[in-house]
């Protein structure tokens, strides 16, 4: 199976225990709940649409003292680099990495893309976006 079949497949209740120990921010939550999407896909999707090109993740190993490899992943947006938190497995290295780069990418578009985008059109930041994070931006 893929490794990103395997993210995909991650079950919600997994998901709501990352992001709880990862300290996402609220509007990251609710953006991720509206959707109904995979962090991942949710990452991906905005990503291309704000660079239209697909993330590219790179995954780093740290041995640990008792001889075991814990992985971490990082991925880049206009020269910034976002780094996941250190995870024993290579798809929580993966989401921390993507739970991390959506408050990234939500900020982008709040900051750089919102006087462009045209509120009478479905976007799919539109229909993902908080409301309350909306309201902060309008």
């Amino acid at each position: 199976m893929s490794e990103e079949m395997q993210v995909e497949e991650a079950k919600p209740n997994q998901i709501d225990l990352l992001m709880a120990e990862e300290n996402v921010p609220d509007y990251v939550k609710e953006t991720v709940e509206r959707s109904g999407k995979n962090p991942m896909s949710l990452f991906s999707e905005l990503y291309v649409q704000l660079t239209s090109e697909v993330p590219t993740f790179e995954f780093y190993v740290r041995n640990q003292n008792d001889g075991t490899a814990k992985f971490y992943c990082s991925t880049e947006l206009d020269g910034e680099r976002i780094e996941g938190s250190t995870k024993s497995k290579k798809k929580e290295a993966k989401l921390s990495c993507a739970l991390k780069g959506l408050a990234v990418v939500l900020k982008h578009v709040s900051e750089s893309v919102i006087p462009e985008v045209k509120f009478e059109e479905n976007t799919t930041f539109f229909r993902v976006a908080p409301r309350a994070h909306l309201c902060e931006i309008l």
